[in-house]
């Protein structure tokens, strides 16, 4: 089902995308970093469920003082993960979903994509976009601040007359929800569709963008 029929228009839309998560997977870089850092401080730790703790909410440091790390050392480490994980090192372990390129050559045909993600390093994330070759996809770029994502993203979407957003965590719900415009979620590895609805229920979910053609 298109777009069109699931938000009940016929015309061209103007469409919000979130990066991180909804066109790229970038659990890599979260989970590496983490090993990388757990080394240095002298701490064994098995990660395996970091990302699915993550999805359902929960912090780094939440999740580092869950499995037994000190609170002052979980916050040396949480301060560290936060000044390198979008340093180069990390950003090259991103990888583009498989379904992307795909969704974006068909969605973009007829309708106006506006790309809004927050990241601290926008040059990194502008080089990023140019490597995965999906850049021209997109009639506008914003890189919005982390510590203020939702408020630049709800300003965003107002400012654009955006008609719907897709993404994949609570930030991009509740801008959503701020502008009353449609979120469509879909399903990854940072928010799962549960945790999203003891927000706010009104939304749809999918397993992939490519779904939406």
């Amino acid at each position: 089902m298109s777009l069109q029929q699931l938000l009940g228009k016929s015309q061209s839309l103007i469409i919000g995308l979130d990066l991180d998560g909804t066109l790229i997977n970038s659990s890599e870089r979260h989970i590496n970093l983490l090993k990388d850092l757990l080394i240095k401080y002298s701490i064994s730790l098995n990660v395996d469920d970091y990302m699915e703790q993550k999805s359902k909410g929960q912090s780094t440091k939440d999740f580092l003082i869950n499995h037994g790390v000190d609170e002052k050392i979980s916050k040396l480490i949480c301060d560290e993960w936060i000044s390198r994980i979008e340093t180069s090192e990390y950003l090259k372990l991103d990888t583009i979903l498989v379904d992307t390129i795909p969704f974006l050559k068909h969605i973009s045909k007829k309708n106006t994509l506006i790309l809004i993600t927050a990241r601290k390093n926008k040059q990194g994330a502008i080089s990023q976009i140019k490597s995965f070759e999906i850049d021209h996809f997109f009639s506008e770029v914003h890189i919005v601040n982390p510590k203020y994502a939702k408020e630049e993203k709800v300003n965003v979407i107002r400012t654009r007359n955006i008609d719907c957003m897709i993404g994949d965590t609570e930030v991009d719900l509740q801008a959503s929800i701020s502008n009353n415009i449609p979120f469509i979620h879909i399903k990854s590895i940072f928010r799962t569709e549960n945790f999203l609805r003891n927000i706010n229920p009104n939304f749809l979910s999918f397993n992939s963008v490519l779904d939406l053609v």
